[in-house]
């Protein structure tokens, strides 16, 4: 039996609450401690929740043959991002890290984009081949190009993926 539209959705919002409970009682004492607020931190995952929620409700409207079709190109857009990171003066270096790029009035992570990217392009690859290498060479480079910045747990999350 098929999930319903309705059960996956109902599952996001207890995991969305769950883990806004989490973030609110674990981080109360620090955000008391830094910013004299203790609802700091859970201010700003609420934001972030919402945010993320309008984002699902865009890309809930579009249709699956428009996401396939663009594959290629974000695939390509995301390895220019892990590229782009690498270089002085384009990527940010923090304590000893380059991940990230600023674009003036936010930075970006191009690390981030990588997992969405390899999600919607393995699902993709899974429709037209079954062969174990060909994912493993998509996310072995995008887990060497991470590792450069270095970033590990976001090269186990690539790995998980």
């Amino acid at each position: 039996n098929p999930v319903s539209h309705k059960s996956l959705l109902g599952l996001i919002i207890a995991l969305t609450c769950i883990g806004l409970v989490v973030v609110g009682s674990a981080s109360v004492v620090a955000a008391d401690r830094d910013f004299g607020n203790k609802w700091f931190y859970l201010r700003q995952q609420f934001v972030w929740a919402g945010l993320g929620t309008v984002g699902m409700l865009i890309a809930s409207r579009f249709p699956l043959k428009h996401i396939k079709r663009y594959t290629g190109p974000l695939l390509l857009v995301t390895v220019a991002g892990l590229l782009l990171v690498l270089i002085p003066g384009i990527g940010l270096k923090l304590l000893g890290a380059r991940r990230w790029i600023n674009l003036g009035f936010f930075s970006f992570q191009p690390a981030e984009l990588a997992k969405l990217t390899l999600i919607i392009y393995f699902a993709k690859l899974f429709e037209h081949s079954s062969k174990f290498s060909a994912f493993l060479t998509i996310a072995g480079a995008f887990t060497f190009l991470v590792m450069l910045e270095p970033d590990m747990g976001t090269s186990l999350v690539i790995i998980g993926i």
